[in-house]
């Protein structure tokens, strides 16, 4: 475990971008299509942390 800042490879940041480009169109879609309430705001919190969680899988380095 690190809690030292990983800077990514480029591959990494191209795939990030990648998942980055789906969270936001699903984040969209769902605003579009689910009336406001506290269940979507956890949905949209939890959205938001998976995407933080799937860049640390993308950037940790296998020893």
């Amino acid at each position: 475990m690190s809690f030292q800042y990983v800077q990514p490879t480029e591959a990494q940041k191209e795939l990030m971008q990648h998942y980055r480009d789906r969270y936001e169109a699903l984040a969209e879609e769902l605003k579009k299509d689910v009336s406001a309430s506290r269940g979507l705001s956890l949905a949209m919190t939890k959205l938001e942390e998976s995407a933080f969680w799937l860049n640390k899988a993308i950037t940790e380095n296998d020893k």
